[in-house]
């Protein structure tokens, strides 16, 4: 009896330690054989300066600065916006693609999507 009624317990404690569902950017490439594309550093979501990789946000239109690694001849890569609507429980991974190899031109790309394993939002929409 007693053992059942820690189970008990113990089941009310954690389904109320569910979380809110979230997403991840990540800088680096999915696909790394693409010609001309490079792995990117999030700078910035919503105008908030970030510093981790991955990148953990909430779901929703989000406005993301990426910057691409330099190309030779050049110190800092340059910067671009990237406007994306973020669905829940999902890990995006983001990359420049330029044009060649030596151009300093490029353009954000989302390199590829996928859901994150026991994500919240995942388990509820089952």
């Amino acid at each position: 009896m007693r053992n059942t009624a820690l189970l008990l317990a113990t089941g009310a404690l954690l389904a109320g330690c569910a979380t809110e569902p979230f997403s991840y950017l990540d800088g680096r490439r999915y696909f790394r054989a693409e010609l001309n594309s490079y792995s990117t550093t999030v700078i910035s979501v919503d105008g908030e300066h970030r510093v981790v990789n991955p990148v953990r946000i909430e779901p929703g239109r989000r406005t993301i600065v990426l910057q691409a690694p330099p190309v030779a001849g050049f110190r800092f890569g340059t910067q671009r916006t990237l406007d994306l609507d973020v669905e829940p429980c999902m890990r995006y991974y983001l990359a420049a693609v330029r044009p060649t190899s030596l151009s300093q031109d490029w353009t954000p790309k989302v390199d590829y999507v996928e859901p994150i394993a026991g994500c919240g939002a995942t388990i509820a929409s089952k």
